[in-house]
């Protein structure tokens, strides 16, 4: 009777260590399974392009290398320069900014004074300096403005967008109004526009195109 009893009791915490290993290996989550992957042989590349602008001067011209000297009112000085999107990204929003320093009487308007006007004008080929015609398509980018208007940059109205590669060709104009002074026995007047002097930059803009999505 005691050896049945012992038995027994041993068939029952073989039971229950058994019962015990098998919730120990589900609760583990180890159970024989079979798996597949693939992949790529060759790796993919994901590169980033790049957005740039660069600023020349104009075929057969020296471009903003050469200064402007003895401007009288109602004169013009053309220069000849080209924007080249040698990036490897569209753009677009192309825009202008003059930074100036120096006479205030040739950046601000007066009560009676003008000052000096900067307008651009582009051309769909190269510029011919000699007499400044264009042989293609003109479009004005920036109306003539004063130099305090264009402290800001101010927006291309003609040429929207740059394609990689592509140039703008541009004459940039900067003239001082016709207006009129009265010298008084070698005295200048007040505000004049004679005899002063102004240092410009030029800052040309653009922006990304618009982003996109592609499929191959």
């Amino acid at each position: 009777m005691e050896r049945k009893k012992l038995k027994t009791s041993l068939r029952i915490t073989a039971a229950v260590l058994i019962g015990a290993s098998a919730l120990a290996v589900g609760a583990n989550g180890i159970y024989a399974t079979l798996n597949a992957t693939a992949e790529n042989v060759k790796p993919q590349e994901a590169a980033s392009g790049t957005l740039s602008l660069r600023l020349g001067a104009g075929a057969d011209s020296v471009g903003f290398a050469a200064n402007i000297e003895n401007l009288a009112p109602g004169d013009v000085a053309n220069r000849y320069v080209d924007l080249t999107n040698d990036g490897s990204l569209a753009s677009t929003g192309l825009s202008l900014g003059v930074s100036a320093t120096g006479t205030p009487s040739l950046i601000t308007d007066g009560v009676t004074s003008k000052a000096v006007r900067v307008s651009i004008t582009s051309c769909s080929v190269a510029w011919d300096v000699t007499d400044g015609t264009c042989a293609g398509m003109t479009k004005t980018e920036v109306a003539a403005a004063p130099l305090s208007a264009l402290a800001a940059a101010n927006s291309f109205v003609g040429t929207t967008r740059l394609a990689v590669g592509g140039v703008a060709h541009l004459q940039v104009g900067v003239t001082l109004p016709e207006q009129s002074e009265t010298t008084v026995n070698g005295q200048l007047p007040a505000g004049t526009v004679q005899g002063g002097e102004v240092a410009l930059t030029y800052t040309f803009s653009e922006t990304q195109a618009t982003a996109g999505t592609t499929h191959r």
